[in-house]
């Protein structure tokens, strides 16, 4: 029962849960102290408006040992605005290696602030399972909040939001100072306005993973910093990259990790013969006069411009990392595309 599962994880003497069957929530639990497993087994925890989960202290850590993966805890029925996060975590570490942490069905009738915040000093590990949010504003799959001192390590799982006007796959708050570091999942984000990384404060190291968003894949602000492994290739595939005139952000895209540093980048099956990239090297030959050819970091400041008026055009630097690339030509819609130098 929920009178239960309350008392066992606010006694602080830890140990290990298995649900048998659904539970909704009634209040408030708050885990203070003790080291805590939680099997979902299939099984459903649904929380609401009022009531949630909170790590508080201590060790939590959801599992799912069912074979369908079936175990849940959510939030959100028809036509309900939660302005709540699903999992909070303001001190101790909250572990998920299994189950859904989120929304029961996606859709802009059904919304809740975040699936797991983190405030304060909590920590965050995510092994497995899946982490998602949908909204008709603003949510987060996962959400560092303005105090948040802690950190976050994402070594697997899906995680993703949905949103109209702002479903964020992973939010940093301007002036936390935790470190989200991504060593492995898969993240997208779906809506018009909806970003894979919304950067505020704090910082997200990306290593590995696969990133796709609608809206975009990162939105910078404030002081927010993204730092990408060195030693890998990241590719985005996208025919609508932007560069935006407030600097803020880049443009729609899916973003992979290539291990193999031994091939080239081609941004496009049909741009073979246009954008070339071997290592540190461009070699762009266009059917029609380029007119300028720029280069932007990833924060939309200009690093490179020339104007070469012609149809070929080779660029060499010592210059390394992602960033976008953006051709003018004569006759052709300009040519935007993130590209990584080595």
């Amino acid at each position: 029962t929920f009178q239960e599962l309350k008392t066992v994880l606010q006694n602080g003497g830890g140990g290990n849960i298995v649900v048998q069957d659904t539970i909704v929530f009634e209040s408030m639990i708050n885990v203070l102290s003790g080291t805590y497993t939680i099997d979902l087994n299939g099984m459903l925890l649904n929380e609401t408006q009022t009531s949630w989960m909170v790590v508080n202290g201590g060790n939590l850590t959801i599992n799912d040992s069912s074979a369908a993966a079936t175990g849940k805890i959510i939030t959100g029925t028809s036509g309900i605005i939660n302005t709540i996060p699903v999992m909070e975590v303001a001190a101790g570490m909250l572990s998920i290696n299994g189950g859904t942490i989120g929304i029961s069905t996606y859709g802009y009738n059904y919304a809740c602030t975040a699936g797991i915040k983190i405030s304060g000093s909590g920590n965050l590990t995510v092994n497995g399972g899946t982490i998602n949010t949908s909204a008709a504003s603003a949510s987060y799959a996962i959400w560092l909040y303005f105090n948040a001192t802690g950190n976050v390590i994402i070594n697997g799982g899906n995680i993703s939001a949905y949103g109209r006007d702002g479903g964020v796959v992973i939010r940093t708050e301007n002036p936390c100072t935790g470190t989200v570091t991504i060593n492995g999942g898969n993240y997208k984000a779906t809506g018009s306005y909806s970003w894979v990384f919304s950067i505020m404060g704090g910082k997200i190291i990306v290593n590995n993973g696969v990133f796709e968003g609608q809206g975009g894949c990162v939105s910078f602000n404030y002081s927010g910093i993204v730092e990408y492994n060195p030693q890998k290739y990241y590719l985005f595939n996208s025919s609508n990259i932007a560069v935006p005139a407030n600097n803020t952000q880049f443009g729609a895209g899916k973003l992979e990790v290539l291990n193999n540093l031994n091939t080239y980048i081609q941004t496009a099956a049909s741009e073979t013969k246009k954008i070339n990239i071997y290592g540190n090297k461009i070699d762009l030959d266009f059917p029609e006069t380029i007119l300028k050819v720029s280069i932007f970091n990833l924060k939309g400041e200009l690093v490179y411009s020339q104007n070469p008026d012609k149809k070929q055009f080779t660029y060499s630097t010592q210059r390394k990392g992602i960033f976008i690339l953006y051709v003018n030509t004569v006759n052709s819609a300009p040519v935007r595309r993130i590209i990584y130098l080595n």
